[in-house]
């Protein structure tokens, strides 16, 4: 953990409340309560709003069964206003000395603060990735911060560590691309923007506590579909699946939430090893363990590994798992009670509860709860969406947006041009943020504000150009299925509208969804959509298509009938500036792939495959096909390196060897670009990956000049897993690639 962290204080803190607690009252700190189960409802079923809190069903949930936890959103996003009411009430009991510990209260704010309305939204992790931009990742974490914390609610359920090398798995979108350097670089630095720099022992008033997910190899399923088991060599574990994970801890991370499905056959929630000998004692974890929604629950009644509830409950505790999600009542009652006869009949030790509630104790104290606020301290509310939110929020989406394919230079459009744009995703912003935006699946248009419009926007600016902007449905979602509606949409009325376009620019996008309502079972854009660019193309008109996609979806027909594709990913509310500055040439781009692009349905490859993917049934070296690579993205202008070099030959353990390479560009105007730098070894006792990500820097180059790039290496960059998972040190050739440059050193550790 952080050195500056004052855990000796927080200790000793932690463990004089301990010693003052009652067996009930340990057992309550281990458990968490949906939000739900302490509100009035309406005699419909739906929330009133003004929200009303249950004192009763609270009183119990508190004061009688003794739960120290609360999440979740009630169904819906909420003003600020009443974000504080709510938390204010919730923590009422502790202000009044009804119960003597405050609760903590958690909820999922993914893409910025996405349940609070009028803040901030940023891309989706997977946009986020794509800018290959560490100061971007930690001022999005900062924001993301200071607008949840001001709604009262000090944790969040993010970030997502689990790697995307699962296309098909619903929640693809919420992870940081497929390679462990990016999502481990990335992940820590959302880490410190959440948490701050923990100076001290506690966190800032305007920070939360950050939660890695989901602890490990959630994103692995074999099947692609959610919560489904996962098949994961010692050897992957090691080298890419825990790799973002224990960055995040040396980040300072201080909770964790454990993977639903099973591991190699062990469900996440009763692997010892992962959650105590490695996470706990192996990288010296301080914080607590948090299981996902029923997951003890779902070891009796889904991975059927356990007799009963009870057995669960003892299995998972005594594995590791310290705060347990069981959301509903009555089954909160039933975990306390089962609990509280577990340590008295032995079945779970009361040195493990005394432990889980240590942990949980301690985040609560860093997170500052037990501070009572008095009227003199009340905080000044801050205001959403400012100028420096939103100003990093359209960084985020500029240098996301990835320019894959611009063949014809149809980019930059012509100021003057004609254009027709085409898409339900141009005019509804569902399909700019995905799931988790105001509602879990994002699918309620309802609490967006109706004052942002890409079309109005995009139609002011061709006005001012002496251009033109026209909009055509042409390809829909049904509301009710969300299944594509049938047929392209170009109908003998619409024919005058794509005569007159210079250019149809097409929006290609998903039905929002995550979790098991997420389930894909089509890695295809629908056809609907490729019908739609098929026409246009087959009508001889130039196309832009633009990827609205959490994940990549093959594209079909689309790749050859598309003059240029633009990858926008789940790019938030503040799309619509940086996308027109893009294609309209006023800036460049420079975001890159997170993930390899499949070409083809039945094979699913990652730029690090072996080397012996890459052998073609015909037993040429073309084996490996992508669509596009990992790390691909073009730009306007033309890179040239002007010189590379490595500062010695031969790399020894206590030494560090610098490999520098300078580039130009041609634009002019000052351009960014990110380079990475991919190793490859060699001569090694087990088949290694072709290539790996070793480093990566992005700067922004001045207009007709170059910019140096100096990457420190070291001989723990290139160490390798064994057959069991253990770190063995590499030794012989490495080869370096360096944008268009190969250079060689010799490790001798």
């Amino acid at each position: 953990m952080p050195a500056q962290m004052n855990w000796t204080e927080i200790d000793v803190q932690a463990e004089a409340i301990l010693k003052t607690m009652s067996l009930k009252q340990k057992v309550g700190q281990t458990c968490q309560i949906t939000v739900e189960g302490i509100l009035r409802f309406n005699p419909d079923g739906t929330l009133p709003l003004p929200l009303q809190v249950n004192g009763e069903e609270l009183s119990e949930a508190v004061q009688t069964y003794k739960v120290g936890s609360i999440l979740n959103a009630p169904g819906r996003a909420l003003p600020r206003t009443e974000w504080l009411k709510l938390i204010q009430a919730i923590h009422a009991p502790y202000v009044k000395k009804e119960i003597d510990i405050p609760i903590l209260y958690g909820v999922d704010a993914i893409h910025g603060a996405n349940y609070v309305l009028g803040a901030t939204l940023f891309p989706q992790e997977i946009g986020l990735a794509a800018t290959f931009n560490v100061d971007l990742a930690r001022q999005f974490g900062e924001v993301t911060a200071v607008e949840t914390r001001s709604s009262g609610v000090p944790w969040n359920f993010s970030p997502v560590l689990d790697l995307g090398r699962q296309p098909l798995w619903s929640r693809f979108f919420e992870t940081l691309g497929e390679d462990p350097k990016l999502a481990s670089v990335l992940g820590a630095s959302i880490v410190k923007g959440y948490q701050g720099d923990l100076n001290q022992s506690k966190l800032g008033p305007d920070r939360v506590l950050a939660c890695m997910k989901h602890f490990v190899g959630y994103s692995a399923s074999a099947s692609g579909r959610d919560r489904t088991p996962a098949i994961v060599s010692p050897r992957d574990l090691t080298e890419l699946y825990l790799v973002p994970f224990k960055s995040a801890v040396e980040a300072g991370a201080l909770t964790v939430m454990i993977n639903s499905a099973s591991l190699n056959g062990m469900p996440g929630h009763i692997n010892s090893h992962l959650i105590t000998d490695v996470l706990k004692n192996k990288w010296g974890f301080k914080g607590f363990a948090v299981t996902d929604w029923e997951d003890i629950l779902f070891l009796d009644r889904v991975h059927q590994v356990a007799a009963s509830h009870k057995d669960a409950i003892a299995m998972a505790i005594n594995a590791g798992i310290d705060l347990s999600m069981v959301p509903l009542n009555p089954q909160y009652k039933e975990y306390c009670r089962l609990l509280e006869e577990l340590v008295l009949e032995g079945g779970v030790p009361m040195a493990r509860l005394d432990d889980a509630v240590k942990r949980i104790l301690r985040v609560k104290l860093a997170a500052g709860l037990f501070d009572v606020p008095s009227k003199k301290n009340k905080t000044v509310p801050i205001t959403l969406q400012s100028e420096s939110a939103v100003l990093a929020a359209k960084q985020a989406v500029s240098e996301s947006l990835t320019l894959l394919k611009n063949e014809h230079s149809v980019l930059p459009l012509k100021p003057n041009s004609s254009i027709l744009v085409l898409g339900q995703a141009a005019a509804d912003r569902r399909f700019w943020n995905g799931a988790w935006t105001h509602t879990w699946q994002g699918r309620d248009s309802s609490y967006f504000s109706t004052d942002i419009s890409l079309l109005k926007e995009w139609q002011q600016r061709a006005q001012t150009q002496q251009g033109k902007v026209d909009y055509l449905v042409g390809s829909s979602w049904s509301e009710s299925t969300g299944i594509p509606n049938e047929g392209a949409g170009l109908t003998p009325q619409n024919q005058k509208s794509i005569e007159s376009a210079d250019v149809c620019v097409v929006f290609v996008s998903e039905w929002p969804g995550t979790e098991k309502p997420g389930d894909e079972e089509n890695p295809f854009v629908t056809q609907n959509q490729m019908d739609l660019v098929h026409e246009l193309k087959a009508a001889g008109k130039r196309v832009v298509v633009v990827l609205m996609l959490g994940r990549p979806k093959l594209l079909g027909s689309i790749l050859d009938d598309a003059d240029a594709i633009v990858h926008a990913y789940l790019p938030g509310e503040h799309f619509t500036q940086p996308f027109l500055d893009k294609i309209y040439g006023s800036a460049d781009f420079s975001g890159r792939l997170p993930f390899t692009y499949p070409r083809y349905p039945g094979r699913w490859e990652h730029y690090d495959h072996a080397n012996s993917e890459t052998i073609a049934k015909d037993n040429s070296g073309n084996g490996y096909n992508p669509l596009f690579d990992f790390g691909f993205g073009l730009s306007y202008a033309t890179w040239s390196v002007d010189a590379s070099s490595i500062s010695a030959d031969t790399l020894r353990s206590a030494d560090t060897v610098w490999l520098e390479v300078r580039l130009r560009h041609n634009a002019d105007r000052p351009c960014q670009v990110t380079v990475p730098v991919f190793g490859s070894r060699r001569n090694l006792p087990i088949a290694q990956r072709g290539k790996y990500l070793i480093d990566f820097q992005k700067k922004w180059v001045p207009q007709g000049n170059s910019a140096l790039f100096r990457f420190p290496l070291s001989v723990s960059q290139f160490e390798f897993s064994d057959y069991n998972g253990n770190w063995t040190q590499a030794r012989g050739p490495i080869r370096l690639d360096v944008f268009n440059s190969t250079l060689n050193v010799y490790l001798e550790p």
